[in-house]
Formats: C-alpha cells, structure tokens, sequence
C-alpha cells in the first residue's frame, strides 16, 4: 500500500501527538512574548509608544467584562481586542457582539 507525503506525515503526527503537544507548550510558555507578538501583529495590531505586549496581554487576561457595554462573556459572546485597521492600535477588549458593530461604523 502506497501512501502519499501527507498521509505518512499524519500518521507520524498520530503516533507522537502526546509527545508533540508537550514540546509546543513547552515552546510557547518559553517564548510567549515572541508568539503573541506573531499572532497580533499578524492580525494587524500595533504596539503605542507606552504599551507592551506584556501589557496588552495583561488586559485581555484581566477583562472580565465587555469595556463597550458591560456585559459578561460568555461562549456565545467571546471576548475579542477590537482594534483599528486603519492605525493598527488596540482600541478595546470587548465582546463580539460590539466588536461587530465596531466594525461596520468604521
């Protein structure tokens, strides 16, 4: 049975898969800084002169609540870092629901 590239990358993956998710835990809690600044920048955020990406972390963590409209979130209204995609600077973190409607007023 011949099996393509992709096939036998799959199952390699399958068979390591415990081994692999603790490898990239690993990675991600050493170089934390480093993917969260590939993940946002990569959705178009932009860092101000006074902030961090410790900082912006820090918010998104702390926030328990929409900034927009106070409500709480939940798994139907997820919070997200609403941000201007014309400067790239995070505006709020805040819910879907009023992410939403930020955007289509901007």
């Amino acid at each position: 049975m011949n099996l393509t590239t992709n096939e036998k990358r799959k199952i390699k993956y399958y068979q390591n898969r415990e081994s692999i998710l603790e490898i990239r835990k690993k990675y991600y809690k050493d170089n934390r800084d480093k993917v969260l600044k590939r993940t946002w920048t990569r959705r178009g955020l932009i860092l101000q002169e006074d902030e961090t990406w410790d900082s912006i972390f820090q918010r998104y963590n702390d926030n328990v609540r929409c900034e927009k409209c106070n409500c709480e979130y939940s798994v139907n209204n997820k919070k997200c870092m609403d941000h201007s995609h014309i400067s790239g600077y995070l505006r709020n973190v805040c819910c879907i629901k009023c992410n939403n409607k930020m955007e289509k007023l901007s």
